[in-house]
């Protein structure tokens, strides 16, 4: 247990270091010398974790994807109610995502850039099973609410694509630096358009 726990560590103290590289350098331009370097360990460990750039860039942005869907499970479990869980899945998503600027950085370029897969296809494709697993627990939360007679007769999972996307654009914007209002002001805001879309009119005003 310890030796898998050890190797564990090691491999996200890789990937911190990487993400670090990666917003520096960009995806493109980086060596895998200095993410050894900016990871404190030798050539030979970085390849016994990473055998290509392809695999650390994959697994480093896999890794954010993961991270940021415990941070905000995390936060969701922690209040009852349908209302509170979509707030919550709102205002966590926009505050892991502007408060880890550096991985968020790997990320634009990660979609800007492409990053062909060796075998052929476009890397970003193995994102989705990570989409479609947020889109899943946002469309369970919707159907929660629409079960107890507070959110409108929609199809949860189209629905939940669409909170998804909307927070992709958000956080897009917030990076880019388009978005000028104080984060908590826009991630309030959004939450309240969030939710006044889905709740039933009779039920809006009362929440």
């Amino acid at each position: 247990m310890a030796r898998t726990t050890d190797k564990e560590a090691k491999r996200k103290q890789i990937i911190e270091a990487a993400l670090k590289v990666f917003a520096r350098k960009g995806l493109s331009n980086f060596k895998m010398a200095e993410i050894a370097e900016e990871a404190v360990v030798g050539k030979g460990t970085l390849y016994e974790y990473f055998r290509t750039k392809e695999e650390l860039i994959m697994g480093s942005i896999s890794q954010f994807m993961m991270e940021f869907e415990e941070y905000v499970m995390a936060q969701i479990v922690a209040v009852d109610g349908p209302v509170e869980k979509i707030e919550r899945i709102v205002q966590a998503s926009c505050e892991y995502c502007l408060k880890n600027e550096e991985q968020l950085d790997a990320m634009l370029d990660f979609y800007a850039v492409g990053i062909p897969r060796s075998g052929g296809g476009p890397a970003l494709m193995d994102l989705a099973p990570r989409y479609r697993s947020v889109i899943q627990w946002v469309g369970d939360v919707i159907q929660e609410g629409i079960d107890k007679g507070l959110f409108r007769k929609v199809d949860p999972e189209s629905v939940a694509s669409i909170v998804v996307a909307v927070l992709d654009g958000f956080i897009f914007q917030a990076a880019i630096g388009v978005l000028k209002m104080d984060p908590q002001k826009l991630s309030a805001s959004l939450r309240d358009t969030i939710v006044n879309g889905l709740l039933k009119e009779t039920e809006q005003g009362r929440i």
